[in-house]
């Protein structure tokens, strides 16, 4: 069995890192590799030195410090005794690696300029031009680039000029364990059970979703309609409402939790997700798995894992609540619900699946040993 070095931050035990994301590639690369867990260990104690020199427009010297810990740790797991490194989400150290010692795959869902102010803002010219140029040099060197989703590829070739052919596209896969119990929408029933999962009340568009349900219930031909959110808990200012229903956060590391959560994807009709940042989204795959069709905005990463008039609808940023119940009363008046059920399903077992994502992984690490 062939050796991989998986360096990481966290370690491939961690099942909550990267929403669960570290772990599921670990687990299906360990039945092909044998995998040296090689992790950063980035400790509180740097976290807070950051904060402090930041505090002290001294961000400069923390990085130069930071660099110089990083080095230290990678140049001591001696990565020369693995053909490869699999380097994921981490291109603030993977540029540090002794590029000598052996190939690098890196992988990650976004690159530091298509996230800056998209999933983050406010940073500081220091760190933005300081990121932009780990960016740079780590996808520069490494030997092959893995991304999620067409729109990160697209930024790494326009932005920093990195050559397409040495990047490949690999959608991520499910986080969930259960995949097999699943139910095709039925355009007769009379109770529609959307389903939104997402920790972050305003990006994941939680109000637009609350509004777009309320409408459709205004409208309603003699249907209910009902949304079920997990990842929050319902705010004391939310009036009660029957039909929107809150789980609070369910973990997928809790076995009665990560039950509740599959009932749940079994139970419900549509997801809807009007997230306004997303660079892939484990939730899509997730909901494909359970045959459910998608509404959600066309940004960053999502069409590709939601494919637009065939698993789901991408509708235009900007959109509003209005938007999305005209779309879904639509999608139901030419009865393509049904459809769009058994494509998402079809996506899931074809291409939002881990072993896909390891039979893509393989094609890519063959090409460089």
């Amino acid at each position: 069995m062939m050796k991989l070095n998986y360096l990481s931050v966290s370690g491939i035990s961690d099942r909550n890192a990267w929403s669960g994301t570290i772990f599921a590639m670990s687990r299906i690369l360990s039945t092909v590799y044998d995998l040296r867990d090689l992790q950063m260990k980035f400790s509180f104690f740097r976290k807070i030195l950051r904060k402090f020199l930041k505090k002290l427009k001294l961000e400069g010297l923390y990085y130069g410090i930071e660099e110089r810990l990083n080095r230290k740790t990678i140049a001591k797991f001696g990565l020369s005794q693995s053909d490869i490194t699999f380097a994921p989400v981490g291109s603030e150290w993977a540029h540090l690696i002794d590029f000598s010692e052996g190939k690098v795959i890196y992988l990650s869902d976004a690159t530091y300029h298509s996230m800056n102010n998209y999933y983050f803002f406010n940073k500081s010219e220091t760190e933005v031009k300081r990121k932009n140029m780990n960016e740079k040099e780590t996808l520069s060197r490494s030997d092959k680039i893995i991304l999620a989703s067409d729109w990160a590829k697209n930024d790494a070739v326009n932005y920093y000029h990195i050559p397409e052919e040495r990047i490949s596209v690999i959608p991520f896969g499910a986080n969930i364990e259960d995949k097999f119990d699943y139910n095709f929408f039925n355009p007769e029933a009379k109770e529609i059970n959307f389903l939104l999962v997402g920790v972050e009340w305003k990006r994941k568009g939680i109000d637009i979703a609350i509004d777009t349900v309320n409408l459709l219930n205004e409208r309603s031909n003699g249907n209910t309609y009902r949304l079920n959110i997990v990842g929050v808990d319902k705010p004391a200012s939310l009036s009660e409402n029957e039909n929107i229903i809150f789980w609070g956060r369910l973990s997928k590391t809790d076995k009665q939790q990560s039950k509740k959560l599959i009932a749940l994807y079994k139970k419900c009709d549509v997801f809807i997700l009007p997230t306004r940042a997303e660079c892939a989204g484990i939730v899509f795959c997730e909901a494909a798995c359970y045959a459910l069709p998608t509404l959600t905005y066309d940004t960053g990463g999502v069409k590709s894992y939601v494919v637009q008039g065939k698993t789901g609808s991408c509708l235009p940023e900007g959109s509003t609540s209005a938007d999305f119940a005209d779309e879904y009363i639509k999608l139901m008046s030419e009865n393509r619900l049904v459809q769009y059920s058994r494509a998402a399903r079809e996506r899931f077992e074809t291409r939002l699946n881990w072993s896909a994502w390891l039979a893509d992984f393989k094609v890519v690490e063959s090409s460089i040993r």
